[in-house]
């Protein structure tokens, strides 16, 4: 509830989707589950470093007359799944480790 009294307010979201998301979360929700949402909302663009394509998907369901759905936000902005690649690492052998550990032993 404190984004309510918030002076920075026009600072708080990245763009102008967001703001007006919050504003019909008010209107339709209440203060309370605004807040929740104004929370919410950022996350995938913080995750993705983006925040054009979040701000895309909130205009669209905004022109819908719908909000959006956090969850649904952060699914889509996810890497596809076996998208990531993937490194192996081996281990090399320690052969000299005993010879390190009676060294530092002795010093």
């Amino acid at each position: 509830m404190a984004l309510m009294n918030l002076v920075c307010g026009g600072e708080l979201f990245p763009r102008r989707e967001y703001r007006r998301c919050f504003g019909m979360a008010v209107r339709s929700q209440g203060e309370r589950a605004a807040c929740r949402l104004a929370a919410g909302l950022p996350a995938p663009a913080r995750e993705e470093n983006c925040e054009a394509m979040p701000a895309a998907q909130i205009d669209t369901c905004l022109q819908e007359g719908r909000l959006p759905e956090v969850g649904r936000l952060r699914a889509r902005s996810a890497p596809a799944a076996g998208a990531m690649p993937t490194a192996g690492a081996c281990r090399a052998p320690l052969p000299g480790h005993g010879d390190l550990l009676v060294m530092a032993a002795a010093s």
